[in-house]
């Protein structure tokens, strides 16, 4: 076996956990639907999560031979990521529904700071990680920014989600989002 197929079960698992937390918790707002008041907002910053710990599994498996992950150094910051995006799923939908019922709207405001807060901090660690990779490999500061600008408008991107408290601007940020996600990511093959 090759160092990657012994880390993939592991990287399987924490997917699968995220994944799972936050089916259950779709799966208790829909058995109590009468007594939940739905928001779109919310289901889309759900829908973006599972996303996100998607694409980490679809980047990671298709990377088949990434050694910089061999290490206990390379790995670190990817269980990292990988904890953080379990966090977010988990915290993108109410764990469980009272019996007077609840407002995902509500809902969405109160969380909303600490949703796109672990998304920023999510994002950081992916630029800081791969910062260092380029760095430590070439040393050219030009060529790390190159390829971590797409993780800096992440970073704005989701940091003024945490500042901006307007519903129209989270809305508008969230299918731009969207919109690049799958015009630029979507038809990535694995390996």
């Amino acid at each position: 076996m090759t160092p990657f197929e012994y880390i993939l079960p592991l990287v399987s698992v924490l997917v699968g956990l995220a994944i799972a937390d936050l089916a259950v918790s779709f799966n208790r707002l829909l058995r109590a639907r009468h007594r939940v008041s739905w928001d779109w907002l919310t289901l889309l910053s759900a829908f973006i999560a599972l996303l996100a710990v998607l694409d980490i599994w679809w980047m990671f498996s298709g990377e088949q031979d990434a050694t910089f992950y061999y290490t206990l150094a390379g790995f670190l910051p990817f269980a990292v990521q990988l904890i953080l995006l379990f966090l977010i799923n988990a915290a993108a939908l109410p764990d469980d529904v009272p019996e007077e019922g609840i407002s995902l709207k509500e809902f969405y405001a109160a969380n909303s700071v600490y949703l796109w807060g672990l998304f920023t901090v999510y994002f950081l660690s992916i630029f800081v990680s791969r910062a260092i990779t380029h760095l430590i490999a070439d040393g050219d500061v030009w060529n790390m920014l190159t390829h971590t600008v797409w993780n800096v408008v992440m970073l704005a991107f989701f940091g003024s989600l945490i500042l901006i408290k307007r519903r129209w601007y989270h809305g508008v940020v969230l299918i731009v989002f969207l919109i690049v996600y799958f015009s630029g990511w979507s038809l990535r093959t694995l390996g």
